[in-house]
């Protein structure tokens, strides 16, 4: 973790790849959400995982970082089950394991400042250049390879690519740390 702190963030992005197809399955087959609904919730995940390494949180972590994934994923299901008024027999599962583990009481202290938090990485996201925000929102949420951001943004190459994401997400990252000490 203290890599990614340092700008490797190409670890992260492997952590990324190596966890979604995983989480997306685990997600659809333990709360029967479909394959959107599962990689919605891997992306907040995701994003709210990468927050806590960037601003060193997670530094005296007991759990592996997977674990410690699914279950922000999995507090994330069960707002999203509370919201639809989906309560049901897995609802009531999910709070008894989650309460059981002692989950329930750190998630709801930590919710608020969650929420500030992935609305400050809102709201600094698009304070991004154009550029930052496509090149993010391609390798991110579309899942598109460095080779395929350069062509479609007209870029030299792929290493020109990885070069500007690193850049985006030193950018997304101080403005974060700034809104952070206000």
């Amino acid at each position: 973790m203290a890599e990614v702190v340092k700008g490797k963030y190409e670890l992260l992005d492997e952590f990324y790849r190596t966890n979604r197809t995983s989480f997306i399955r685990w997600a659809h087959n333990t709360y029967a959400l479909n394959a959107l609904e599962a990689e919605d919730i891997y992306q907040d995940a995701i994003e709210a995982l990468f927050q806590k390494i960037v601003l060193g949180k997670l530094e005296n972590l007991k759990a592996s970082l997977k674990s410690y994934l699914f279950s922000i994923g999995k507090y994330m299901i069960y707002r999203k089950i509370k919201g639809k008024n989906m309560y049901n027999l897995e609802t009531e599962k999910l709070e008894s394991e989650m309460f059981n583990s002692g989950q329930m009481q750190f998630i709801q202290i930590e919710t608020d400042q969650q929420e500030h938090q992935l609305e400050l990485v809102a709201n600094c996201k698009k304070k991004l250049s154009g550029a930052c925000h496509s090149i993010l929102d391609l390798y991110y949420s579309e899942k598109k390879s460095m080779k395929e951001i350069a062509l479609l943004l007209g870029y030299k190459n792929e290493d020109v690519v990885k070069s500007q994401k690193v850049r985006c997400l030193a950018e997304l990252r101080k403005c974060v740390l700034a809104g952070m000490d206000q």
